[in-house]
């Protein structure tokens, strides 16, 4: 019986219909027709047709394994089945997954690009304000803390913080995507040569096992490897090292002043610009809070215990924030009422810092920076 799909096989070409087309026009033209347009008749041959119990190769077919000494019916019917195998993996394999592959890799490289781009700021406040500010020579001789930059700069090493650990794991990925292009490339290519061998049962069937191994042991090989093993985590303990320094620094009893100082100094158009600064100044004491907790859930022993006692001034400045922000919001509150709130928060946050840093020197292996302690 013959099947309705199978009258198209008579289309089927192994090298012989476009003969009279000068190359490589013969074998551009073969390649399209027999292996691109020609695909879902492949398909449909390897899926349903039963190479035991009917004659399914093509009369080119059966005239290229001829020259082969190849007559049965039966081996010939196999081949040809083969064939379509091989033509349907490589097409789809070409065209679909080791592309998707590539793509994959081109992602996470230009991912990692952009997180390469955010570790090249400095871990030091002082120099980041020059940095951002183009070397501006007073922002680099300025010791002082400017509420807009340390803003900035603590926002911008929460970003470094991150960019410096997902780095890591793209290029930990960059390294699983360039394992499965190069064996998904080997792969493909041996199908291309059980392809060009298809008459001979013993070289595309070697070729066959070839591919099939370095298609399975792509995922495989990639499935032992961990991210853990990838990460060295020397240069994020060492950021977040350095912005303990800087955030206790700059949060410190005598630069909080400075800013209390300037606000209660401010005239009534002012007062604006000085609740902006109390913002700024609090947004920076959250992120320094929500960046030592987090170091905080992954220390230990003496290092915890010195988290612990940094944390006592971030976390004092962050509890005064939360009770004065709301207030500050809108233009409904007086400017009286505005000027005292901001105040208010400058002498409390002021009382806090000492208290810290006086809990912070009696503390046993009580840390010092230099010109301020705690």
């Amino acid at each position: 019986q013959i099947y309705p799909w199978q009258k198209l096989y008579v289309a089927i070409s192994t090298g012989t219909k476009f003969q009279f087309l000068p190359f490589p026009l013969d074998f551009l033209v073969e390649f399209v027709w027999d292996y691109v347009i020609l695909l879902p008749v492949h398909m449909i041959r390897a899926i349903w047709d039963y190479v035991s119990a009917q004659d399914i190769a093509a009369r080119t077919e059966k005239m290229t394994l001829r020259r082969f000494g190849v007559y049965n019916d039966r081996a010939r019917s196999l081949l040809a089945s083969r064939r379509s195998y091989f033509i349907a993996v490589m097409v789809l394999g070409t065209f679909v997954v080791v592309p998707r592959t590539y793509l994959d890799l081109y992602a996470v490289l230009k991912d990692k690009h952009g997180m390469d781009q955010l570790v090249f700021y400095p871990n030091s406040y002082i120099a980041f304000k020059c940095h951002v500010r183009g070397g501006d020579s007073l922002a680099c001789e300025s010791s002082g803390m400017d509420p807009n930059s340390f803003a900035v700069y603590s926002y911008t090493m929460g970003l470094k913080l991150f960019a410096l650990v997902f780095r890591q794991v793209l290029q930990f990925e960059i390294l699983k995507q360039g394992i499965l292009a190069v064996f998904q490339t080997i792969a493909i290519v041996m199908c291309w040569f059980a392809i060009r061998n298809w008459c001979s049962f013993g070289i595309s069937r070697k070729c066959c096992h070839i591919g099939w191994i370095f298609l399975t042991l792509g995922p495989l090989w990639t499935s032992f490897l961990t991210v853990r093993d990838h990460v060295d985590w020397t240069e994020p303990e060492a950021l977040v090292e350095t912005y303990k320094h800087e955030a206790a620094y700059s949060l410190s009893s005598e630069s909080v002043r400075n800013v209390c100082d300037e606000i209660a100094q401010a005239k009534e158009e002012e007062v604006l610009q000085a609740i902006e600064q109390v913002k700024v100044v609090c947004s920076a004491s959250v992120l320094a809070k929500q960046i030592l907790d987090l170091m905080h859930k992954g220390a230990r022993g003496e290092d915890q215990a010195k988290l612990e006692r940094w944390s006592i001034l971030v976390n004092k400045v962050a509890a005064v924030c939360s009770g004065v922000l709301p207030s500050m919001r809108g233009d409904i509150v007086a400017v009286e009422g505005v000027v005292e709130k901001v105040m208010d928060f400058c002498y409390t946050v002021s009382d806090a810092v000492i208290v810290a840093q006086n809990s912070t020197d009696t503390a046993n292996n009580g840390l010092v920076i230099e010109g301020v302690s705690g």
